[in-house]
């Protein structure tokens, strides 16, 4: 059977998108060991849904869309700069998210409905933030971790949330090439 590797997203403006791209420049000074995100692919994760048989996705995109309709649209904001595990030695660097009512109301509903059709719970507790790049080398990420303490404090966007996507990924040597199957808009449906 086929398999599709998807997950479920949050889409970013694009003048955000635009921030993230002048501080991945300013960042960037050439570390070999440091994947960055194409600023294209930016994104709000809100459940990656791994490989998956094709035939998952109708299903998948019918609890997602359950559990959109109790969800009314909402607005987040990014900001700061972050790293996991920190920014003194990170593997991922970040831009963050700030915590919402709405946005943990919407993962826990969209978790709930996928955890009812055989999908599994996500183990780790969810940290809203979108992804800047990884990091492989331990003396890049020091260095780059010390260059983001820096950036972004201060500085706030707001993403106004009225849809959320459920993404197709396909893993390529340049690269993710990420394509939308379903677009989903948050409330009830008239």
């Amino acid at each position: 059977m086929d398999k599709i590797r998807c997950f479920i997203a949050i889409a970013i403006p694009e003048e955000l998108r635009e921030k993230l791209r002048r501080i991945k420049t300013a960042l960037d000074a050439g570390y070999r060991g440091v994947s960055w995100t194409k600023p294209e692919n930016i994104h709000l994760t809100l459940k990656f849904l791994a490989e998956i048989d094709a035939a998952s996705v109708e299903p998948a995109a019918k609890a997602i869309n359950e559990a959109a309709v109790f969800a009314a649209p909402f607005t987040l904001t990014a900001e700061g700069i972050g790293g996991f595990p920190s920014l003194k030695g990170p593997r991922v660097i970040w831009a963050g998210i700030k915590d919402h009512p709405g946005l943990t109301e919407l993962r826990g509903k969209i978790e709930d409905g996928l955890a009812a059709i055989g999908f599994e719970r996500d183990a780790r507790r969810f940290h809203p933030h979108l992804t800047l790049c990884r990091i492989k080398s331990v003396d890049d990420s020091v260095s780059l971790g010390r260059a983001a303490q820096g950036f972004g404090s201060g500085a706030t966007h707001e993403i106004n949330v009225a849809e959320i996507i459920l993404y197709k990924s396909v893993l390529k040597p340049e690269g993710s090439e990420h394509t939308a199957l379903k677009r989903i808009t948050l409330g009830p449906r008239r």
